[in-house]
């Protein structure tokens, strides 16, 4: 056994999303950080889909970024494609969603990473942790290399005993082309309850072999929003088109001739996918009465030669493939250049998890990304800096960074998964935050950065350009609060029944647009996009403070904090169900332990009852 001849503070294993943001986070906070992974080429590849955002995941990556992260800064340098999704609602539910070149992506993150002080990579497989009593020392690979650290997060993605299925056949692997974590499975395995979850992912189509005049061209909207709040206009990228298509009956009959063939529905138990983004053949499955399912047709990169189907991710066999692909309008001649796969893989249960994302077995051990049971990029990065973030936090013997499910997404992700867990692939939706409306994209650096300076994870020149944005802001809604529009006839003129009255109250009505401030030179143009938060955050004002005040009557109770050890047991009238789960769980305060699967308020009451009646309250 040979003794790696340095000794490092942080180690990460895993060089995806969860692992880069981990990785980046303990270096950017001085930790000397080593970055382990199978193949130093793949660092930040996107496995799946060249994408990023989405409805509740560009709040994750607006707050990743507002924590000085690297997906906002690789998205806004990669994209190729600009979507606004909820353009018509408000903007606390708005998104944006970015198409991106995967190798731009991949190069953008690989040069952020080697460029971060303090953070070394190893290109090495881990096959066991090294672990003294409770705690963790280490890992050692699986050339026999002994490293050691003061705490180690681990992010294996799909590769920890990842298995491929196509149709009838199986292979070991973590993605097409990579092996899977095998030894470390077996591993872990003894220590901690491995479940297993699937993903999968579409064929990939030879670009030529498809009739795009068939098919509904949906243009880049170049001027949305960018994903980093470091950058204030859009970077120089090419755009490219994006495309729908639609699957038919003809489709459906032939997925239905092979759908026996699927691993899906031959091993429905370990084989369980993502809910919201389902295979081709569940849809078929489980929609009998719709004839067709829409198809996102998406490039692979500003050079690529392939697309990417969005849309009819599949297991069934190559032929079943190239038939049901052929039988679609623009696709009859198509070429499958890769098959689309299930895979399978091993995660564990997240209620093992303190809220720091370290586990509550082995002291200095932190899980984040799919291990974790999530899916997405995103849902990735979010964990991996908050696994970064308290691995450093650890080692410096400081308090660890638990965030609020009030103060951010990735408060209400982490409270999610280690007080409920997970059966299926978690994926974040607005839905989830009961304080989605000041939970906004436009504000997470506001909520965040300073912060992450508290911490250390955050650079002084990202620290001093969101200071500069909040003393405009404050400015902006200043002068929205002291002037009336009674002073500029322009702009009585263009709202003439509205009396006098203050800027603030005038545009707080959603059809007064920044833009007639502007024309009524009220403001200048280079102003506006401090005057929109301004004007955003008056139109939300009110609704948050009704929000907050009903959120206030419930958070004085569960704010409660129940001591560690705490013995449930002892409470008269809790179900022996209950009592186990809380043991799973322990939840750090009543507010937690109201969001446990089976939690009554009748047992609720119970335990607060019970906490008060002892003293117990801190």
């Amino acid at each position: 056994m040979y003794k790696y001849p340095k000794k490092f503070d942080v180690i990460v294993i895993g060089g995806g999303h969860a692992g880069v943001e981990a990785a980046g986070a303990a270096a950017r906070m001085g930790m000397h950080t080593l970055l382990v992974t199978h193949n130093i080429d793949t660092i930040g590849v996107m496995s799946c889909n060249p994408a990023i955002g989405g409805l509740g995941k560009t709040h994750l990556v607006k707050e990743v970024d507002a924590l000085d992260g690297y997906m906002g800064r690789a998205a806004d340098a990669a994209a190729i494609h600009k979507r606004v999704l909820n353009a018509s609602k408000g903007a606390a539910v708005q998104a944006v969603r970015y198409q991106a070149c995967r190798d731009h992506y991949r190069q953008a993150i690989r040069q952020m990473v080697e460029s971060t002080k303090g953070l070394e990579i190893l290109q090495s497989e881990v096959a066991d942790l090294m672990v003294d009593g409770d705690t963790v020392t280490g890992v050692q690979t699986k050339s026999q290399i002994d490293i050691t650290a003061k705490a180690v997060v681990l992010t294996t993605g799909t590769f920890l005993a990842g298995k491929i299925h196509v149709g009838s056949v199986t292979q070991s692997g973590g993605r097409s082309g990579d092996p899977a974590s095998e030894q470390l499975a077996t591993y872990l395995g003894k220590t901690f309850a491995i479940g297993r979850l699937k993903t999968g992912t579409p064929p990939r189509i030879a670009q030529s072999s498809i009739d795009f005049s068939k098919l509904e061209i949906q243009a880049s909207e170049h001027h949305a929003p960018q994903m980093s709040y470091m950058h204030d206009q859009p970077l120089d990228m090419p755009q490219r088109h994006c495309y729908m298509a639609k699957t038919n009956a003809k489709t459906h009959e032939i997925i239905k001739r092979y759908m026996a063939h699927s691993p899906i529905f031959q091993q429905r138990g370990e084989l369980m996918g993502p809910r919201y983004c389902p295979s081709i053949e569940q849809k078929v499955d489980r929609f009998p009465e719709k004839d067709s399912h829409q198809i996102f047709v998406e490039p692979e990169g500003l050079y690529a030669r392939e697309i990417y189907p969005n849309g009819i991710s599949t297991s069934l066999p190559f032929e079943a493939q190239q038939l049901f692909i052929q039988s679609m309008v623009g696709f009859e001649e198509a070429i499958i250049t890769r098959p689309g796969y299930a895979i399978s893989y091993g995660y564990f249960d997240p209620r093992g998890l303190k809220p720091s994302l370290e586990t509550k077995t082995i002291s200095g051990l932190f899980f984040a990304g799919q291990i974790n049971g999530t899916t997405g990029y995103e849902e990735a990065a979010a964990q991996g800096i908050l696994a970064g973030i308290n691995a450093a936090l650890k080692v410096q013997e400081a308090d660890p960074l638990i965030m609020g499910r009030d103060q951010s997404y990735i408060g209400v992700l982490v409270d999610d998964l280690v007080t409920n867990g997970t059966i299926e692939p978690y994926r974040m939706f607005t839905s989830r935050a009961e304080h989605r409306l000041k939970l906004r994209c436009d504000n997470a650096h506001y909520r965040l950065t300073a912060l992450g300076a508290e911490v250390g994870v955050v650079s002084s020149e990202r620290l001093a350009k969101t200071q500069k944005q909040e003393r405009e802001l404050s400015e902006a809604l200043a002068f929205l609060q002291a002037n009336r529009v009674t002073h500029y006839k322009s702009l009585k003129a263009l709202y003439p029944n509205d009396g006098p009255k203050l800027l603030a109250d005038l545009v707080k009505q959603p059809q007064v647009p920044v833009s007639d401030l502007i024309k009524a030179g009220v403001i200048q143009e280079a102003s506006r996009f401090c005057f929109q938060e301004a004007i955003t955050y008056l139109r939300y004002e009110g609704y948050i403070a009704k929000q907050e005040a009903q959120i206030k009557r419930l958070d004085s109770a569960h704010r409660t904090k129940i001591p560690t050890g705490f013995v449930y047991a002892e409470v008269k009238g809790l179900s022996a169900e209950l009592v186990e789960k809380l043991l799973q769980v322990q939840p750090l305060t009543l507010g937690q332990a109201s969001r446990i699967s089976g939690m009554t308020p009748a047992a609720l009451s119970l335990i607060a009852i019970y906490l008060k009646r002892h003293e117990a309250v801190l």
